[in-house]
């Protein structure tokens, strides 16, 4: 069996980004967003259950190194999700402006809720100022149903 690698579903995510054609969304990939929180909850357990080993056991490097690499890991699938979430509101906004509030057919099955709400009600000047919002409340309410 081969050793496990961190990360590797957050850079599937992004790697799905690269593949699709430029002037197109991917549709939202509900269960890659899944692998990587419950990988990054997984992470975070393990950093907390070694830090509960106490100080003597902080002293060894190889204890130490490993609170460094789960903690480096869930902070890598933290900027692949943002990139993922902000990859997806750029192409919104970009459709927005070409095509008003009107979601193409071709485009509503692949893009999630939360992302129809915002295409929705946000003129395009708002984008900018939405993204933030958008991203943190596609992760907070990800999170927290799953």
């Amino acid at each position: 069996q081969q050793p496990k690698m961190y990360g590797e579903a957050a850079a599937d995510l992004l790697r799905e980004l690269k593949r699709c054609a430029p002037a197109f969304v991917p549709p939202y990939n509900t269960e890659g967003i899944r692998k990587v929180v419950s990988e990054m909850n997984e992470l975070y357990t393990e950093v907390r259950r070694t830090l509960e080993l106490g100080r003597e056991a902080m002293a060894r490097p190889e204890v130490a190194g490993s609170i460094v690499v789960h903690h480096a890991s869930i902070d890598r699938n933290k900027r692949c999700l943002l990139a993922y979430f902000a990859h997806r509101m750029q192409k919104l906004q970009s459709l927005r402006w070409e095509a008003g509030a009107v979601i193409p057919e071709e485009w509503k099955q692949n893009i999630s809720e939360a992302e129809a709400r915002t295409h929705a009600n946000a003129p395009p000047h708002r984008y900018a100022s939405d993204r933030q919002t958008y991203i943190q409340t596609s992760v907070h309410t990800y999170i927290q149903t799953h």
